[in-house]
């Protein structure tokens, strides 16, 4: 099961309280637990520094790219009451966010959040689905509105919240006490309603401090000797009131030795009230003392020096520091109520926190009995030892898990309603297999959509689809598409399908890919009709700079078009993708992330059986007899159909020397050439023939004759042969070689030689084929069955009518339903403003190479010069031709305040391309992304805002920032702002590594970034021969100051490795002032 985990509660307001650290530790426990289910962690982008500290402490138990971040619209606390409907959105936006994670479950640790920082969370507004579950730790506020709900800002708050709340699935309480409120006050289903219970962190523990350390510890808080302690904050409940007026009916001899010690924070006005009840009972200020805030390490001393620990609590959740304290081995006594009386357990150590009279002497019992306290303190020890986190996400997975058996209600799809479809594909008389496919398959689309076709032809032929649906042009629907409820497009690679690339641009749609290539059809575009630089641009999306330099330096550009399938944009634009195999999700595995692609629907071509087969007939009117041995292969002749192999192979099969046997090429040559040099290779062999284009009347009718067809392929973009389904549903048996989809289809039901086809093994096939009539009747039997139960018409269409709702599904087309909703809401234009500026920081298309971003703005502006200058554009040139898996390397620059790619620069200062090709786009940052700048060791006060944005975002979203050093003349004795955003400092020699780790020893203390790796390349033939002191008015390395041939590309590739491998030797982690 995916989980995710909302941890959101350990960032805003509730960081360092005790929602922040339950949060976090239960977190961490389940991220460590034994591994039965796919853990996630969802966090908050407005909050970068506590993002970055989470993200670290998880990565090492969950993958970087399943901790997630998004960032909703900023200044949306419920305490702003002008940003209402910007918090509505943003409420809508979370669940889309969660759910385009796909989990099957949420877990949101802190639902009750927004009042004063920007945490959102929100359940079922928006979409139904996944499941969700919440932290339940009290009711309070509901329980106690006078004193917690007065406020009317608050009230909002909290019942808006507690709405929320109330529509999870299920609710995971920390206490009994808790669980009990929540079937109690808000009528919840108790068996969905689970204690989990709270566990104490293993820091809290029993120490021995020597007297020296106690009594440092206790003067370093003004404590003056032994001590009664309590913990937490103020509030109402927490009845600290209660617990002074306790003390000072203490025994005036207990009160002189025991000081009342409370630890937390509070303001000024509440220890200022607390004192004066203290004063109003005649106590001296001495008596009680207020030492704020602990750090944790301080607290378990407190907790293990103290002589009785009290909470007095009139209602908790839980109760954590009564744990803490047991932990630690304090005397405990507590509130007889709620949690607390759940966690003590011990009935004589409880006392009515509403009687100030009998808490006061159970203070006493307890001071006073040295053998009763100490049975206390060995009692609480084996207690808190009950309550480990370990435990609690145990109970928690279990839960989890019996969430899988809950029955959830389904809110979107398919209801029966006439919805309106546009369906966008060549159609007859258009001479390509999808324009028939098509006729097939809108026949079965009618039984749920009233259909429009979208077609960028002069007529349609077909008579059904004249009679049953609505012709229009390309331009009618970009003027009217919001009449339909849904849009399909069928993408092909020919000429046929070259209007759809805009239209889906403007109009997204379910997109069926029958060829996983387009490229042929871009390159056709961009190179013969001058439509611009569509192929070039797709080139780059595929695999970026060394694909375009292939494109404008290449001779062959046949080679380059079936190199790079350039259908990202079709892709990306869509809103679901349906293949017809197996094997074009494999070719999308290759190109796209595994989440992208998984989404894929791969659904079967729908093919009928044929109603009526007249074999006499059908070759009386081609001219065969009836005892004629008739082999076809069927669609258009293409090199890419071995056409001429077969042929080959034929010829040296006895078939030739059979004046009975015949091969017919049913189809149209590719082109002229093509043709010309097909007849050279029959030369003549009368038994072969070419048909040239059949009509499909015609081609039924050699579907009828064939006794044997014969298709094959050199090589598979991932399309599905319609014309290897005809001939299977007309009982042809086929013999395909083992490539692509053909390696799907049974292999009773087609006959399957080798891959790359063995001419040998063909001409044995073919001949055993036409001595067995039995085998040849045996395949072709089993391919109609085959063609019956699997391509069904009836059944596929229904396939794809539940394919094409459930890619509609606001969860699955999670950004347009979101815009869609929330421009019903009537925003201002500072409301879209921010809801952009989120949606574009949160939303981003999967990419499956990790961008290694160049920083070049010095190149770009001018402002590097001589050697820099130099370093940088040759290691910039040669990074560009570097083809790494899961790696792409993005100059970069910065203008006007934002980053953006250096595309057109690099086009034309390294390929010399003056064209416009490319836009330079803002930089979008994705997981794991990589920052490489060049000479950046520079005081804070250079550091730009652009610097320290882009930084956060890399952070965020668990990138790295690396520098790469070629001079050190200009270093400062400064505080260096560089260092702090670094994952790894890089020198280009040994010499500049040694003169670094010189100079930063002599500012800082030699372990002051212990731990921050500093590495070095050997750049070029031998940079240490260049002196590292250079000047900026340097304009050019004069090659007499190199030793031997400069080996920029070795450089490149040496940079490449040390960037992606921290453990690489190259890498010093903890470095000292010489290099060993």
């Amino acid at each position: 099961m995916r989980i995710l985990l909302d941890v959101q509660g350990a960032q805003g307001i509730s960081k360092n309280r005790g929602i922040g650290r339950y949060t976090y530790e239960l977190a961490m426990a389940l991220v460590k637990a034994p591994r039965e289910h796919e853990f996630h962690i969802l966090l908050n982008g407005l909050y970068p520094e506590s993002a970055e500290t989470l993200r670290s402490s998880f990565a090492q138990f969950v993958d970087p790219h399943a901790i997630h971040v998004w960032e909703p619209p900023a200044l949306i606390r419920f305490q702003n009451e002008s940003a209402r409907t910007r918090r509505l959105i943003a409420e809508k936006m979370y669940e889309a966010v969660v759910a385009s994670i796909k989990p099957d479950l949420v877990h949101i640790f802190s639902i009750f959040e927004g009042y004063v920082d920007d945490i959102v969370s929100s359940i079922h507004t928006f979409v139904d689905k996944p499941k969700i579950s919440v932290t339940l730790y009290d009711l309070i506020p509901l329980i106690y509105p006078d004193i917690y709900l007065s406020d009317p800002i608050i009230l909002h708050g909290y019942m808006t919240q507690l709405e929320h709340l109330k529509r999870a699935d299920m609710w995971l309480a920390i206490s009994e006490s808790s669980r009990q409120e929540a079937i109690k006050w808000l009528n919840l289903p108790d068996y969905r309603v689970v204690n989990v219970f709270s566990g104490v962190d293993n820091k809290f523990h029993s120490i021995e401090l020597s007297q020296e350390d106690k009594q440092r510890l206790l003067a370093r808080y003004g404590i003056n000797g032994p001590f009664i302690m309590y913990t937490g904050g103020e509030d109402p409940r927490k009845n600290l009131t209660g617990l002074i007026q306790a003390y000072a009916l203490l025994p005036k001899e207990l009160i002189q030795q025991y000081q009342l010690v409370f630890v937390g924070k509070f303001t000024q006005a509440e220890v200022d009230r607390l004192q004066r009840v203290a004063h109003s009972r005649g106590l001296r200020t001495n008596d009680v003392n207020f030492i704020g805030y602990v750090a944790d390490e301080d607290l378990v001393g407190l907790y293990n020096t103290c002589d009785l620990f009290v909470f007095p609590s009139l209602h908790e959740g839980f109760g954590l520091p009564v744990l803490e304290a047991m932990a630690c081995g304090a005397a405990v006594i507590g509130s007889n109520n709620t949690s607390v009386r759940e966690i003590i357990n011990r009935s004589d150590a409880l006392f009515d926190p509403h009687d100030y009279d009998g808490m006061s002497k159970k203070i006493t019992e307890v001071l006073m009995d040295r053998e009763y306290r100490q049975h206390l303190r060995e009692y609480g020890l084996i207690r808190a030892k009950e309550f480990s986190w370990n435990k609690v996400a145990e109970f928690a997975l279990r839960a989890f898990s019996k969430f899988e058996s809950f029955t959830q209600k389904e809110v979107f799809g398919y209801s029966g309603r006439r919805l309106k479809l546009a369906y966008i594909s060549p159609l007859p008389p258009q001479k390509t297999g999808i324009a028939n496919y098509s006729v097939s398959l809108l026949k079965q689309l009618s039984r749920f959509y009233d259909i429009t076709v979208i077609v960028n032809q002069e007529n349609v032929t077909d008579p059904w689809i004249m009679a049953v649906c609505d012709i229009k042009q390309p331009e009618w629907f970009t003027d009217h598409f919001r009449r339909f409820d849904r849009v399909i497009y069928h993408f092909g690679n020919s000429e046929y399908h070259q209007y759809m690339f805009d239209l889906l641009q403007q109009i997204p749609g379910v997109v069926v890919l029958h060829d996983f290539f387009l490229s042929g059809i871009l390159a056709h575009e961009e190179v013969n009709r001058m439509a611009g630089p569509v192929w070039t641009r797709e080139i780059y999306k595929c695999i970026g700079y060394p694909g375009v330099k292939e494109r404008f330096l290449s001779r062959d550009l046949k080679e380059i078009i079936e190199r790079y399938p350039c259908n990202h944009s079709v892709i990306e634009q869509s809103l679901g993708i349906i293949v017809h195999s197996h094997h074009a999700q494999h070719l999308g595995q290759q190109w796209f992330t595994p989440e992208t692609v998984s989404l894929w629907k791969v659904l079967p071509h729908l093919k009928a059986l044929p109603t009526k087969i007249d074999r006499n007939a059908a070759r009386r009117f081609l001219g065969y007899s009836a005892n004629d041995f008739v082999v076809c292969s069927f669609g258009f002749l293409a090199p890419i159909k071995l056409i001429d192999t077969l042929i080959g192979s034929w010829k040296e099969s006895r078939l030739s020397s059979e004046p009975e046997c015949h091969l017919v090429l049913v189809g149209q040559p590719i082109s002229d050439d093509y043709q010309r040099e097909l007849k050279s290779l029959i030369g003549k062999q009368e038994q072969i023939r070419i048909t040239g284009y059949v009509s499909p009347d015609l081609y039924e009718i050699y579907l009828q004759a064939a006794d044997v067809a014969v298709q094959l392929r050199e090589i598979s973009h991932g399309e599905t042969s319609g014309a290897v389904l005809d001939c299977l549903s007309y009982g042809i048996p086929t013999v395909v070689n083992s490539i692509g989809a053909f390696s799907e289809i049974p292999s009773n039901s087609i006959i399957r030689i080798e891959h790359p086809v063995n001419p040998q093994q063909l001409i044995e096939v073919l001949d055993t084929l036409y001595i067995e009539k039995a085998l040849r009747h045996r395949y072709g039997e089993n391919g109609r069955e085959y063609i019956r139960l699997s391509h069904n018409p009836w059944e596929v269409g229904e396939r794809f009518m539940e394919a094409i709702e459930d890619f509609y599904q606001p969860q699955n087309n999670l950004v347009n339903e979101l815009l869609r909703e929330v421009s019903k809401d009537g925003l201002t234009f500072q409301d879209l403003s921010s809801l952009a500026y989120s949606l574009g920081r949160t939303f981003s298309i999967p990419r499956k190479d990790v961008q290694i971003l160049i920083d070049v703005s010095g190149l770009v502006s001018g402002t590097f010069k001589g050697v820099l200058a130099q370093v940088v554009l040759k290691i910039t040139n040669q990074v560009l031709d570097l083809k790494r898996n899961g790696y792409r390397f993005e100059p970069i620059y910065h203008l006007n305040g934002t980053w953006r790619y250096a595309r057109q620069f690099v086009l034309e200062k390294f390929l010399g391309v003056k064209t416009k090709v490319f836009e330079d786009d803002i930089v979008e940052i994705q997981q794991c992304d990589m920052f490489l700048g060049f000479d950046f060791l520079v005081p804070t006060s250079k550091v730009t805002s652009n610097h320290r944005s882009l930084f956060n975002d890399l952070k965020n979203k668990g990138g790295k920032v690396f520098f790469v050093l070629s001079d050190l003349h200009s270093f400062p004795k400064s505080d260096y702002c560089s260092l702090g955003s670094a994952n790894g400092i890089i020198s280009l020699s040994k010499t500049i590594l040694s003169e670094l780790i010189r100079k930063l020893s002599s500012c800082y203390s030699v372990h002051a970034h212990d731990g921050l790796p500093i590495g070095w390349i050997k750049f070029g033939g031998d940079m240490d021969s260049v002196s590292y002191e250079l000047r900026d008015d340097v304009e050019q390395i004069e090659q007499s100051e190199i030793n031997g041939p400069v080996e920029w590309e070795s450089s490149a590739q040496q940079l490449f490795e040390l960037i992606t491998n921290p453990t690489h030797p190259q890498w010093i982690y903890k470095w000292e002032p010489t290099i060993p």
